[in-house]
């Protein structure tokens, strides 16, 4: 079976989107590709986290289901022209579920670790909910999975990268399962981090 993870960053983090992105943002192209890398990996573990809580999974498969087709992926370019402000208060909103009120801290974590700044992170993954979301919903269609089959998806590409990349899984969800106090440059060095989640997708397996 396809694993999620890889396929957002194979089809998500390329020049493509970030040349995009960074053209919204008035940033360096490298410094969003580089927050885009670590996004996605985040985003995906987020999505899992939410299969724990109750009706989380029964309001994504909806979610897929309903709004998110995949159609978005046909032409990345227009979809993120300009940053509209359509796309960005879809991601805002799928931010605000997914990742509820970490969202922030996930923003300055990719803004410490990139170089691009919490502000411009924040756009930036906005800009990003929805494509993840398009990628989900194209992939449940093409396999076809069900509500469960969506679940068991998702876990098993999350373990699968896990086990293959367990040291910066293992910080992602440390730092998702964290209360929120502190310092997100503190967090970064005491789990001694920063350069390894830099290098998140040159490791991957």
């Amino acid at each position: 079976m396809a694993n999620f993870i890889d396929l957002l960053m194979n089809q998500l983090s390329g020049t493509e989107s970030a040349q995009e992105i960074s053209k919204n943002l008035n940033a360096e192209t490298g410094q969003v590709q580089n927050a885009i890398q670590q996004f996605l990996p985040i985003m995906a573990k987020a999505l899992g986290n939410n299969l724990s809580q109750q009706g989380g999974l029964e309001s994504l498969f909806n979610a897929v289901s309903k709004d998110h087709d995949g159609s978005i992926l046909d032409n990345i370019t227009a979809a993120l022209g300009g940053g509209g402000s359509q796309s960005s208060d879809m991601g805002q909103k799928i931010l605000s579920h997914v990742l509820g009120p970490k969202a922030y801290q996930v923003a300055q974590l990719l803004g410490q670790s990139s170089g691009l700044g919490a502000e411009k992170s924040s756009s930036l993954m906005s800009q990003m909910a929805p494509l993840v979301m398009g990628l989900l919903g194209k992939q449940t269609r093409s396999m076809g999975l069900g509500q469960e089959g969506l679940g068991q998806f998702i876990s098993s590409s999350l373990n699968q990268a896990t086990q293959t990349d367990p040291k910066n899984m293992g910080f992602i969800a440390s730092f998702l399962d964290k209360d929120g106090d502190g310092s997100v440059t503190d967090d970064l060095f005491k789990m001694g981090a920063k350069m390894l989640f830099k290098g998140w997708f040159n490791g991957r397996g």
